[in-house]
């Protein structure tokens, strides 16, 4: 499996795999998916594929990084989903 996070200067980007976010990683800790403690970003930046279509386990899965980066410090801003997640 190719890496799922990559940090760019203060942007984390999340790469959606060709066939989606899988319903097992929602129990997974993200750092067994790469997502390093202590991850510092003002920005969460969502690569999925051009025809992809988000499905509900694909919100949750971003909800969950969002809740492990924001803090009361700062928040997070999240690009690359549609408006209406």
């Amino acid at each position: 499996m190719d890496p799922l996070f990559r940090l760019s200067g203060h942007e984390l980007v999340l790469r959606v795999p060709d066939d989606g976010i899988r319903a097992d990683w929602l129990a997974q800790p993200l750092a067994e998916l790469g997502l390093a403690a202590g991850t510092a970003a003002s920005v969460l930046r969502v690569d999925a594929p051009p025809a992809w279509r988000w499905s509900s386990t694909d919100a949750a899965f971003v909800s969950a990084v969002v809740r492990e980066l924001d803090g009361p410090a700062h928040t997070l801003e999240v690009r690359g989903v549609p408006r209406e997640l």
